[in-house]
């Protein structure tokens, strides 16, 4: 292959990246900026149970890992 070739596979492998990026920001922003003034409400109080119950799930082996490295 030659060296040509592989420059412009890593740039296209590259704007592919950048591009996902793109997207992905453009989503969280939409979902974030938009979304709850055109009719679909942020579930706040779902996201924060869901937080909460996570946490609580998590204490065993946090205090596992504080425990051993201690």
């Amino acid at each position: 292959m030659a060296i040509t070739q592989k420059i412009g596979a890593s740039v296209l492998d590259g704007l592919a990246y950048v591009g996902s990026l793109a997207a992905l920001s453009a989503r969280a922003g939409y979902f974030t900026f938009v979304a709850p003034f055109k009719g679909k409400p942020a579930r706040v109080q779902k996201a924060v149970s869901q937080a909460m119950e996570a946490g609580v799930r998590a204490l065993p082996i946090l205090s596992l890992i504080t425990f051993l490295s201690a």
